[in-house]
């Protein structure tokens, strides 16, 4: 009940250099408890005394969980909860996931802000760095934007999989967002196996969507969108009818993509249509 909280200071340290932090205890006896969990710090993700009173100001007393480095930024380790990063955030913010698996579903609530991981460019860092929908007690889209979010509302380098709704399993857009360099697979809805987009002009670039099923567009369903997808590689999505692509009413553009072995009853790769057959 009564803790002693004891300071100690270690020099010499290389800032290039990342170290690896455990404490253990010992009682009257001389024994030893086992090792705390492991901490992981560098010169990037260190606080100051003056970082932790700012990061108390703004997000409350359970912020010291949270890492916040020189520039700012918000860094998320797995078991952390990256939806309260994003509650916590304000706009401007960058949110950095570092790789692990996260099960859980995110909103970006209306705000302008990043989420990212430590590598967007990097795909090995994009395929370690996965929010996993399985097993979730409630089905949804894995990331949602819904809030008249534009495009500085960013999701970059994430793999997104295993998510399940009516309307996009994996993302779920009826606002303006940008999302790049994301994996996005796995997933299932009734429209948009991996995205959905209703009334959005959301922009897609540099992701991979592979392996995702649907009723109605295995890959990607818009409906009255004016959505752009760029430099993406569409392919292995399957649906009842359209496996990769399917517009109602909308003017998507699409530039520079692969689309490729996707399946669908009506067509495996586009369709475009101004009404409901």
């Amino acid at each position: 009940k009564n803790k002693n909280i004891t300071k100690h200071k270690i020099h010499g340290l290389d800032n290039e250099e990342t170290y690896v932090f455990w404490i253990t205890a010992y009682d009257h006896s001389g024994r030893e408890s086992g090792p705390s969990n492991e901490k992981k710090l560098n010169r990037a993700s260190y606080r100051s005394p003056e970082d932790e009173k700012n990061s108390d100001d703004r997000n409350g007393s359970d912020s010291a969980d949270i890492d916040i480095d020189a520039e700012k930024r918000v860094h998320i380790y797995p078991g952390q909860s990256i939806q309260a990063a994003i509650e916590a955030a304000d706009n401007g913010d960058e949110i950095i996931i570092h790789q692990g698996v996260y099960r859980e579903k995110i909103n970006f609530i209306g705000k302008a802000l990043t989420v990212k991981s430590t590598d967007p460019d990097d795909p090995v860092v994009v395929a370690g760095t996965i929010i996993d929908g399985a097993d979730l007690p409630m089905p949804g889209s894995i990331v949602t934007f819904m809030t008249n979010e534009g495009g500085d509302s960013i999701l970059n380098g994430i793999t997104i999989r295993n998510g399940n709704f009516v309307f996009g399993g994996g993302i779920y857009c009826s606002s303006s967002p940008t999302i790049i360099n994301c994996t996005i697979s796995g997933n299932s809805a009734k429209y948009g196996g991996a995205v959905c987009c209703l009334s959005s002009s959301a922009t897609i670039a540099n992701c991979v969507i592979n392996n995702n099923k649907a009723t109605l567009g295995g890959g990607i369903f818009c409906l009255t969108s004016s959505s752009s997808i760029t430099n993406c590689t569409i392919k292995n999505n399957s649906a009842t009818s359209i496996g990769g692509i399917y517009c109602f009413f909308s003017s998507l553009t699409v530039t520079d993509c692969t689309i490729t072995k996707n399946s669908g009853g009506s067509s495996g790769g586009i369709a475009c249509l101004t009404k409901i057959p």
